[in-house]
């Protein structure tokens, strides 16, 4: 039997900080930003959820491919709340939204598009377009990348006035 890898660890502590950026219902666009976040962040959590069940189970010899095909929904899902996000962030200044939130809103989701750019850059290029692998370089990176994008989640949470994320049993 094979110990849960190092890559096991960090990938699991990555993804809990993505899901926990992303966790909440979802709600209809409808309203004020934060049930819209929401809705947007929920395919994000659940792609996270499951690349986290994915990756317990890694090994020693998991390998680089391995991984690239187990991230790549999660990849997706990060891309696709992205711009998403892009789209809906200066929508959130508009005199509609009520109550509107803070002037800093627009920086702070900025942040965390970076944030998620980060994980993103990390999650795809595994074992496709990377000529050599490091499984420690590579899981303390995504660990960094998912520490960052979980203070920015918060944060943009705090401003659309949702509680602050539940963190999820991996």
């Amino acid at each position: 039997m094979n110990r849960k890898s190092h890559l096991a660890t960090a990938v699991l502590a990555a993804t809990a900080a993505l899901a926990v950026a992303a966790c909440g219902e979802t709600r209809s666009r409808t309203g004020p930003p934060g049930p819209e976040y929401l809705q947007i962040m929920g395919p994000a959590n659940q792609a996270a959820q499951q690349f986290s069940k994915t990756a317990s189970t890694y090994t020693d010899t998991t390998t680089a491919s391995d991984v690239a095909r187990d991230a790549a929904p999660l990849a997706q899902a990060i891309r696709t709340a992205r711009n998403d996000l892009l789209s809906a962030n200066p929508n959130w200044r508009d005199r509609y939204w009520s109550p509107r939130p803070p002037a800093h809103t627009q920086q702070d989701v900025k942040e965390l598009l970076k944030a998620f750019g980060g994980l993103y850059v990390d999650l795809v290029p595994v074992g496709t377009e990377r000529t050599s692998f490091s499984t420690a370089n590579w899981t303390r990176q995504l660990a960094q990348d998912g520490a960052r994008a979980r203070a920015a989640a918060t944060i943009v949470r705090a401003d659309l006035g949702l509680p602050p994320p539940r963190a999820p049993s991996f």
